[in-house]
């Protein structure tokens, strides 16, 4: 199993096995590779982490299973939760946190950065980011 049933270097990769070990769709898997692979071809000084796997999943209207991203992340703040990560925890380390929490929150913060400004003032912010 790679990269939790995929992931996208110059090339993608996806995992497709006699049973699945993640519970995961296959068609979202690659939908969200391909995502990657798109993303990285439409340039960008500095693409950070949470929103390169927040565009992955918005886009790809879920992680692992369709899902409704908003909803789902506010449910994380409901009170004894303790599962809310908080984002910029997310933007300094992204991939050692618990990961589908962490793919749902960046998926809910790219929905909400394009429901709150648009698509293309999203897009035009996230490919001019400079180190």
């Amino acid at each position: 199993m790679l990269g939790h049933g995929g992931f996208t270097s110059s090339e993608i990769y996806v995992s497709y096995l006699d049973r699945n070990y993640t519970a995961n769709s296959w068609e979202m898997v690659v939908h969200h590779e391909m995502i990657h692979m798109l993303d990285r071809r439409s340039g960008g000084d500095l693409l950070p982490t949470i929103l390169v796997e927040g565009l992955a999943v918005y886009l790809s209207g879920g992680h692992y299973k369709p899902e409704n991203l908003l909803p789902r992340a506010a449910a994380l703040l409901e009170e004894n939760s303790n599962l809310y990560i908080p984002l910029d925890v997310l933007a300094q380390d992204f991939y050692a946190a618990q990961q589908e929490i962490s793919y749902l929150e960046a998926g809910a913060f790219v929905e909400y950065l394009v429901n709150t400004y648009s698509w293309e003032r999203f897009d035009s912010f996230y490919r001019d980011i400079h180190p």
